[in-house]
């Protein structure tokens, strides 16, 4: 008896409603030619503060929610963190942007992959592993 209510339940919570309209295309699409510009440079800019061991830099190419966390995570500095434990990005393998231009992903040779956010004016790195991970994680099809 509970089966048959329930279905019914599921029946009638169907009934009267219009038709929902479908959904919006959010998959990232490449960057235009001043966005990929853009990124490039924060790539350019985080290898050159890097190499240079400018830890200040490198963190100035961060939000500060991404510095606040990567303090947070050692007790230290963002500076100490950055610099002690992130590598020189390897050869840029992707770079894609959300349909909004708001957002961009960069995904490297090495399968590091740095997801970006436009404030402002600016790209700023919003999310950056301290470890490597693996290939065949970041290789998935996510749809």
């Amino acid at each position: 008896m509970r089966r048959i209510a329930l279905i019914a339940l599921v029946v009638l919570a169907g009934c009267g409603q219009t038709a929902s309209e479908p959904l919006p295309d959010v998959r990232p699409v490449a960057p235009t030619p001043q966005q990929s510009a853009a990124l490039t440079r924060v790539v350019t800019d985080f290898t050159r503060g890097f190499r240079s061991r400018d830890g200040e830099a490198v963190c100035a190419l961060l939000t500060p929610v991404a510095q606040s966390y990567l303090a947070g995570t050692r007790g230290t500095g963002c500076a100490d963190v950055v610099i002690g434990h992130e590598r020189v990005p390897a050869k840029t393998r992707a770079v894609t942007v959300s349909t909004d231009g708001t957002g961009a992903t960069i995904v490297f040779a090495d399968c590091r992959r740095w997801r970006l956010v436009l404030q402002g004016d600016a790209w700023l790195i919003d999310d950056l592993p301290l470890s490597r991970p693996r290939c065949e994680a970041t290789d998935r099809p996510t749809a």
